[in-house]
């Protein structure tokens, strides 16, 4: 038996290390690689679409809270609205984003809000909106907004229902002052689900947890989420320029936190390049940045983004509970006494979607697919289920293959061990040559052998 444990010990090491194997893929195959939205690339090639009239959207070196560059969003009284609403944003779809039912992740990014941001109505600027929306008009699941009294809230909407264009609950929580004139770090923990038991939110701003974890459905039933970055409100009076820098998204605090020491200031920071491309650092909206057109869904994220870069649904930013959302089709039948140019336009003259030709006195970002940025910078997408469920198929594999050889070593070894003692076992417990090789003695020396001639 002693002979049997060594085997036995190894297999269920071997077990049990391949267990924690798969547990441990599974976890990061749930949670997925971390998404990078910085604007480090120095344009907007990490972002999956981008949604901007002319001018509104750029890339600057001053302010910046982190790297080199960030992101300028502005909104101007007058700018074109589709559905009511002004937005310019930036967008990646829930591939990157991570927002998918079951996924918990972490977000990380920093706001710089200028002294003089003016708006008659609350200014949305990072947000997880529903994808595959289709004839549903669903609000935003996760809203950050900066309201005209100058305090910061976040309005989560979800629903667990079975119906496709229900609408739960949506709830308003407030966060503080935001400080003008300086950057604001937020953290965000989420467990996207539509089920009410199971998804929560937990948020920090700029070092203190405002929210504690608080359980609520994050997602609507069916309904995976992008993640906007900008700014959106309701048409009206009042200019609103935001800067947006550091997004990422990661699987602790940790991993999204900014850095600890900001950079603040806009006005007195001198450019950190000697590229004459480089943008000059902006002291209001109206300095030289380097702007960028706009720039449609490519790929797997056309589908996804379809409805999300179409669509200008209110945020979701009203504190009344709803039950079910109204389908587009039904809300224009109504309307269409009254149309309205703007809100009923083709996609081709939305902005988020129109080509806008760059100016010759102002260097522009290329939106081309050649001046996309690395590889390494986009997030995986290993939160696809295809890609989860291959992953720990190729790793029960692996586990099935390790317990079978070292059992199958296991049972080799019992078996030598059982043969080695059949073998042995004659030459201890056999008293035939014994007692041959004493009466042998015995004839040879014994006093028989003198009788004999």
């Amino acid at each position: 038996m002693k002979l049997q444990t060594p085997p036995l010990r190894h297999f269920l090491i071997a077990a049990a290390a391949a267990f924690g194997l798969i547990v441990s893929i599974s976890t990061f195959a749930a949670s997925g690689s971390s998404f990078v939205g910085d604007f480090e690339t120095g344009d907007m090639g990490q972002w999956d679409a981008v949604i901007t009239p002319p001018n509104r959207v750029g890339i600057t070196t001053a302010p910046v809270r982190q790297g080199r560059y960030a992101a300028l969003f502005n909104l101007r009284e007058g700018d074109e609205a589709v559905q009511g609403r002004q937005k310019v944003e930036a967008i990646v779809s829930s591939d990157s984003s991570g927002a998918v039912e079951g996924n918990t992740a972490w977000y990380g990014w920093s706001t710089f809000v200028p002294n003089d941001v003016s708006s008659s109505s609350p200014v949305a600027f990072t947000q997880w909106k529903p994808e595959g929306t289709g004839g549903c008009g669903l609000p935003s699941n996760v809203t950050f907004q900066l309201n005209p009294d100058g305090q910061s809230e976040i309005a989560v909407s979800g629903s667990g229902s079975s119906e496709y264009c229900s609408v739960g609950s949506t709830k308003t929580l407030p966060l503080g002052n935001l400080n003008k004139g300086s950057w604001n770090d937020f953290v965000l923990h989420v467990r996207w689900s539509a089920n009410d038991g199971r998804g929560f939110i937990e948020v920090w701003q700029n070092d203190q947890k405002l929210v504690s974890r608080t359980r609520m459905a994050t997602l609507h039933n069916g309904h995976a989420a992008a993640l906007a970055i900008g700014a959106e409100r309701d048409a009206g009076p009042g200019n609103v320029t935001l800067y947006h820098d550091a997004m990422r998204r990661g699987n602790s605090r940790g991993e999204v936190k900014p850095p600890d020491v900001p950079t603040n200031d806009p006005s007195d920071r001198e450019p950190q390049s000697n590229d004459p491309s480089a943008p000059s650092s902006p002291s209001s909206p109206s300095s030289p940045v380097r702007f960028v057109a706009p720039k449609a869904p490519t790929g797997k994220a056309v589908a996804k983004l379809a409805s999300v870069v179409s669509a200008s649904k209110t945020p979701a930013k009203v504190t009344a509970t709803k039950t079910k959302a109204t389908p587009k089709s039904k809300a224009k039948s109504k309307a269409s006494p009254k149309p309205s140019p703007k809100v009923t336009s083709s996609p081709s003259q939305r902005p988020a979607l129109a080509a806008v030709p760059r100016s010759s006195d102002r260097p522009a970002v290329t939106d081309s697919p050649e001046a996309a940025p690395p590889a390494q910078v986009k997030s995986s997408s290993l939160t696809g289920p295809v890609l989860w469920a291959l992953i720990t198929g190729l790793a029960a594999l692996g586990t099935l293959t390790i317990a079978a050889v070292y059992w199958r070593r296991f049972m080799r070894s019992g078996t030598d061990d059982a043969s080695t003692s059949k073998i042995a076992g004659p030459d201890k417990t056999s008293n035939r040559p014994p007692k041959k090789a004493k009466k042998i003695s015995r004839s040879d020396s014994g006093p028989a052998a003198k009788k004999k001639p």
